[in-house]
């Protein structure tokens, strides 16, 4: 497998819950237990010799507009060469939990704002994720209009 990384290369990933994933938020060094430790092993095993740096700030229940209050100390000030974001579904969420939707347009000028702020402030090169919803049940299948 070839990797687009550099040596000592730092790849942040952020977002919400499911790249928190149970993360130790008191331990810089904690990547929780989901796919941000997944992609972390596999990497290490793929390339070892990189010695990649890896770095999770995801929040569990986070938005678009959760992060952009965060950004500046949850990515730009750390410098990241890669920055990976997963947000979306807690957007998508709070419209049938709290009756609190997030329109459409204001989801993608929170997003392109975080993006910019990447682009123009850091050297990173950006991996965007698209938000999913798993099928489990019919009331939960019925919010995939909001974030379709």
């Amino acid at each position: 497998m070839s990797v687009p990384f550099q040596a000592d290369d730092l790849i942040l990933f952020t977002g919400d819950s499911i790249t928190d994933c149970g993360r130790n938020r008191m331990d810089p060094a904690s990547l929780g237990m989901g796919y941000v430790q997944l992609v972390a092993e596999r990497l290490q095993l793929e390339a070892p010799e990189l010695k990649l740096k890896f770095r999770n700030t995801g929040i569990a229940g986070d938005r678009s507009a959760d992060l952009l209050e965060r950004w500046s100390g949850d990515c730009i000030d750390l410098q990241p060469d890669w920055v990976s974001l997963l947000i979306g579904v807690n957007n998508m969420w709070r419209r049938y939990r709290f009756d609190d939707p997030t329109p459409v347009d204001v989801f993608e000028q929170e997003c392109r704002a975080l993006l910019h702020r990447v682009k123009e402030e850091t050297p990173a090169r950006i991996i965007l994720c698209s938000p999913f919803l798993v099928h489990v049940d019919e009331p939960t299948a019925g919010m995939r209009e909001d974030l379709d």
